[in-house]
This record gives C-alpha cells, sequence and structure tokens, in this order.
C-alpha cells in the first residue's frame, strides 16, 4: 500500500495498492482488475517522452497472446507528421465496431468493409450494408 499526505496534513491517504493477486489499483483500495483506476473523472496519459519534436511523437498500446509472442492488435496515436490515430488488428483478424452489443462497423482482415453486418459479402464489391431502423 502506497500512501501520501495533502500539504499541511497529518493523516495519510491511500493513493495505490498492490494486492497479494497482483491486482494494482489507484484511487481504489480493492482493484478489480489487473489494473483498476478510479477518481471522479479518471485519465489514462500514455506520453513519448523519446521524442525529439512533435512531428516524431508516437505512443500505442499493444495487445498481445497469452504468451507474450504475438501482436493482436494495436492502438497507435501520433502527432505532427504521423497525427493519424490507428486501430489495427494483425494476424489476419477484423476490426470492429460495437454499439451496446449491436455490431455497426466491421473491416476484415482483407480489407473488406460491413456496416451493420457481421459478415461480408466480397461478390458485393467488399462493401455490405445492411439498413436498420433506428428509433
Amino acid at each position: 500500500v502506497f500512501y501520501t499526505t495533502a500539504d499541511g496534513a497529518r493523516t495519510n491517504t491511500e493513493r495505490m495498492r498492490i494486492t497479494s493477486t497482483g491486482t494494482v489499483g489507484i484511487g481504489t483500495s480493492s482493484p478489480q482488475t489487473t489494473l483498476h483506476l478510479e477518481a471522479t473523472a479518471p485519465i489514462l496519459r500514455i506520453s513519448d517522452s523519446n521524442s525529439t519534436s512533435e512531428d516524431d511523437a508516437v505512443s500505442k498500446i499493444e495487445f498481445y497472446d497469452r504468451n507474450n509472442t504475438d501482436l493482436n492488435a494495436e492502438i497507435v496515436s501520433g502527432t505532427g507528421s504521423l497525427a493519424d490515430f490507428i486501430i489495427s488488428a494483425h494476424n489476419n483478424r477484423a476490426v470492429i465496431l460495437k454499439t451496446n452489443t449491436a455490431e455497426g462497423l466491421r473491416v476484415t482482415g482483407s480489407g473488406q468493409i460491413g456496416l451493420n453486418e457481421d459478415s461480408v459479402d466480397v461478390t458485393q464489391g467488399g462493401i455490405t450494408m445492411h439498413w436498420r431502423s433506428f428509433s
């Protein structure tokens, strides 16, 4: 458990906890996942401290398999000339965007696009759309 005190205060306040199972909580004394952040409006910041200018700053989150040998997906963000925001699936996997449990967009590993559809009919030029009524 990691404690700090506010300026002028005499009472310690818990700020971070590593449990016996290895879960880490920041802002919570009972972390529910591997890393659990809790605050009024929590922000997770990832910054490239090695960049020499705004044109080469890149931050990313990488998702590996359980053996840490295959990169399955990544989220990359850059600035300047590298300003793209990239969501990338690897190993011929699809990128899927959902609202609640409904699939809204699918880009297959081979580049076909499906809108409101969980499968893509490549005979239709690689784009499949399924129209739903929204209320």
